[in-house]
């Protein structure tokens, strides 16, 4: 009975039960006390209906990205400085990238979009949620918005949808699985459809392996 009516209390006060979701998902990717994740390198396989290639992905805060993704034909760089979205050729000198390519190389660069590198006052609980079993948490940041469902008996997030008003895309994405590396828990098999306009693309992502905190100098990015 006490637990239903604080059940009851927390509903009414939407601000607390958004603390109660993050706080969640935060306990579940957290396994053991670690420190603060400053920078990651992940080596991925991606799937499309074409081809396999592998990605490898570095992230530093507060908002750096690279990746390089190798193909069987060639080897593309492409890095975000949190300012400006750069390619490299073959002989390793940069190019600027243009709108579109830098809008998306920013939505990947936060090491965690959901806790890490959002403002909690841009976040919005959706009550109730359009899953059964989740919280639906909304972050609307310009003409894109995120939305995250958080599993209420694992307290991880199992699905996501990026939503790109301006360039009329939307990502749905399906964490299958995760793994523990050094402490941190870590999507390693998520199915994607990407949508723009009546076109759909569906991609498998397998992650090999994660580093945690590794040392990427400053003109890495």
């Amino acid at each position: 009975m006490i637990r239903l009516l604080l059940l009851v209390v927390l509903s009414q006060y939407p601000g607390q039960e958004l603390d109660r979701a993050l706080q969640a998902y935060y306990n579940s990717i957290n396994r053991v006390k670690y420190p603060k994740v400053e920078s990651l390198k992940v080596d991925v396989d991606v799937t499309d209906p074409k081809q396999t290639f592998e990605v490898t992905i570095y992230r530093k805060r507060p908002t750096f990205f690279r990746q390089s993704i190798r193909t069987k034909s060639a080897t593309i760089v492409q890095i975000y400085d949190g300012v400006k979205a750069w390619g490299l050729d073959y002989a390793g000198r940069k190019r600027e990238l243009g709108d579109r390519q830098l809008r998306y190389l920013k939505s990947l660069a936060p090491i965690d979009p959901l806790l890490l590198s959002v403002s909690k006052s841009r976040m919005e609980l959706k009550n109730p949620s359009s899953r059964s079993g989740y919280w639906q948490i909304i972050i609307e940041e310009d003409d894109e918005q995120n939305i995250f469902w958080v599993n209420k008996k694992t307290g991880l997030v199992d699905f996501t949808r990026r939503e790109d008003k301006t360039l009329k895309r939307t990502i749905d994405s399906e964490i299958m699985s995760y793994k523990t590396f050094d402490g941190f828990v870590y999507p390693i098999l998520i199915h994607q459809k990407v949508k723009e306009g009546t076109k759909v693309t569906a991609f498998t992502y397998k992650v090999k392996e994660v580093e945690i905190n590794p040392e990427l100098p400053a003109d890495f990015f």
